[in-house]
C-alpha cells in the first residue's frame, strides 16, 4: 500500500515538473496575467503556463527557479523507485539555498547596473530582487556583495569535502618553495664566486710560487756558476802552488845532500883529530911508564 502510494506520488511529480518546465521554457516577458484574451498565447502551457512561468521567474526567484521543477522531477523518481531520501533531501536543501543565491547574486549584478534607473528584477525575480535590494539598503553594494560571497562560500564548504585552505596552503607553499629556490640559487652563486675568488687566489699564489721557484733556480744556478768559477780559479792557484813547492822542494833536498856531505866531512876530521890525540895520549902515557920502570942504578949514575 505504501509503496503504491510512493509510486502515484513520484508519477504525479514527475508529471507536474515536467509540465513547469515546459511553462517556464515558453516564458515571455510580455505575456502576463492580465494579458487580453484577446492576444494570442505564445506559452506552449497556453494562459496556464503563463501564470506558471509569470510566477516562477517574474514573481519569485527568476531563472533560478528552474531548480525547483528539475528538483521535483528528482524527487518524484526517488518516490516512484523507492530509493532512500535521507541523501535527497540533503542535496535538496544545498539547492533551494543555491537557488535564492542565484537570484539575489543576479539582483545585486542589476542594482549596480542600473543604479540611477528603474529596475524590474527581470533576471532575478521580485522575490530575490527585493532581498538583495533589501541587503544594498542597509550594508551598501559592498557589503551585499561580501555577505552574498560568504554565503556562497559557507554553501560550497558545508557541501563538499572542499577545502578553501589547502589552495591558500599550496599557494603559501609554492611562494616558499620559490623564496627557498631563490635562497638556494643565491647561496649557490655566492659559493660559485668564492669558488672563483679562491681558484683566482690560488692560481695567483701558484704563479708567485712557481715564479719564486724559478727566481730561486735561477739565483742558484748563477751561485753554482759563481762557485764553479771560484773552484776552478782556486783549482788552478792550487796547481801553481803545487808546481812552486814542487820546485822548492827539488831545490832543498840538493841542500840538504850538501850540507850533510859537509857534515860528514867535519866528523871524518874530528874523528882523525880524536885519533892523533888519542896516539899522543898513549904515547906519552908510555913514556912516563918507561921512565917510572927504569933501573934506580941507572938514574944514579
Amino acid at each position: 500500500m505504501k509503496e503504491r502510494k510512493l509510486e502515484i506520488l513520484g508519477i504525479l511529480s514527475i508529471a507536474i515538473s515536467f509540465l513547469v518546465i515546459v511553462s517556464m521554457l515558453g516564458y515571455n516577458s510580455f505575456e502576463d496575467p492580465g494579458i487580453s484574451p484577446n492576444i494570442q498565447v505564445e506559452n506552449p502551457m497556453g494562459i496556464l503556463g503563463v501564470f506558471i512561468a509569470y510566477f516562477f521567474i517574474k514573481f519569485s526567484f527568476g531563472y533560478s527557479s528552474y531548480i525547483l521543477p528539475i528538483l521535483g522531477m528528482v524527487w518524484g523518481w526517488w518516490f516512484f523507485s523507492n530509493k532512500d531520501r535521507a541523501s535527497l533531501s540533503r542535496i535538496s536543501s544545498y539547492l533551494l539555498f543555491s537557488m535564492i543565491l542565484i537570484s539575489m547574486s543576479l539582483a545585486i549584478v542589476e542594482i549596480s547596473v542600473f543604479e540611477n534607473s528603474d529596475i524590474d528584477f527581470k533576471y532575478s525575480g521580485l522575490v530575490g530582487g527585493n532581498l538583495a535590494h533589501f541587503l544594498t539598503s542597509f550594508f551598501g553594494v559592498i557589503g551585499a556583495v561580501v555577505i552574498i560571497l560568504t554565503s556562497w562560500l559557507v554553501l560550497i564548504r558545508g557541501y563538499f569535502s572542499w577545502s578553501f585552505y589547502t589552495p591558500f596552503e599550496s599557494l603559501t607553499n609554492l611562494i616558499k618553495k620559490k623564496n627557498e629556490d631563490r635562497k638556494i640559487i643565491s647561496i649557490e652563486k655566492k659559493n660559485e664566486k668564492e669558488k672563483r675568488l679562491h681558484t683566482k687566489d690560488l692560481i695567483k699564489k701558484i704563479e708567485e710560487k712557481q715564479q719564486q721557484e724559478q727566481y730561486q733556480t735561477q739565483s742558484d744556478s748563477l751561485l753554482n756558476d759563481q762557485d764553479e768559477n771560484v773552484k776552478d780559479d782556486v783549482t788552478d792557484e792550487e796547481i801553481e802552488d803545487t808546481d812552486q813547492d814542487e820546485k822548492v822542494g827539488g831545490d832543498i833536498p840538493e841542500k840538504e845532500i850538501e850540507d850533510t856531505n859537509q857534515d860528514e866531512k867535519l866528523e871524518d876530521v874530528d874523528r882523525d883529530e880524536d885519533i892523533e890525540d888519542t896516539d899522543q895520549d898513549e904515547i906519552e902515557d908510555y913514556k912516563e911508564d918507561l921512565e917510572l920502570n927504569e933501573p934506580v942504578g941507572l938514574q944514579n949514575d
